[in-house]
């Protein structure tokens, strides 16, 4: 299968368009949530009650990025109608992180000290199951990295230990495990989960 990547837009002139690009981004989501609750913090119930303009505020947040990947033979010409049309096989976000919100990221303490390079935080990938064992997670992720606008940076993501997949999507993109711990899952159970981390960078203690 031909898989590009397009990166969603934080804004758009059209408002019709601009309302679909929500929607879809919504429904994909939700979807997501529903289907896989096991392999999110967050729940399906919890998110479906959320307004319109949270939906909205994920793809207008300027320390995050939406990348979703879509069946394509010209990843190099696509526009919003484009993505709007095509089904969506995988999505994926990709957060700048400041200092305080990774302190967040770990629910019982922090593997992470102050660090000289920016730090990305990936959350929230999902691949629709008939797209899967094709490489459409490793595109999203290795596309992502490649947009980010440092030469240098880190990389971080939080997935279960369960989720196999995940991990070795992220891992065959040179990420490596550096902290464990018990979390809640989405599903309200205590699960093993694992920080991955990605890229090298000179660490000052606080």
């Amino acid at each position: 299968m031909a898989v590009a990547v397009a990166t969603l837009p934080k804004r758009y002139l059209e408002k019709s368009i601009w309302d679909h690009l929500i929607d879809r981004q919504k429904q994909f989501r939700l979807f997501s949530l529903k289907s896989a609750p096991e392999a999110f913090s967050s729940t399906y119930e919890r998110e479906l009650q959320f307004a319109w303009d949270v939906w909205e505020s994920r793809l207008t947040n300027p320390q995050a990025t939406t990348f979703v990947a879509i069946p394509s033979t010209d990843p190099d010409h696509l526009d919003v109608r484009q993505v709007l049309h095509h089904e969506w096989l995988g999505q994926l976000v990709l957060v700048r992180m400041h200092q305080e919100d990774r302190e967040g990221l770990s629910a019982n303490a922090s593997p992470w000290m102050q660090d000289e390079l920016p730090h990305y935080h990936f959350s929230g990938m999902f691949i629709m199951p008939a797209a899967r064992g094709q490489g459409v997670a490793q595109k999203l992720i290795e596309h992502a990295i490649a947009s980010s606008t440092t030469t240098s940076a880190r990389y971080t993501v939080v997935v279960w230990a369960k989720n196999k997949s995940a991990r070795r999507a992220f891992e065959k993109c040179g990420f490596k495990v550096v902290w464990e711990e018990m979390s809640e899952s989405g599903s309200n159970a205590q699960e093993l989960a694992l920080v991955l981390e990605c890229g090298s960078s000179r660490r000052v203690k606080k």
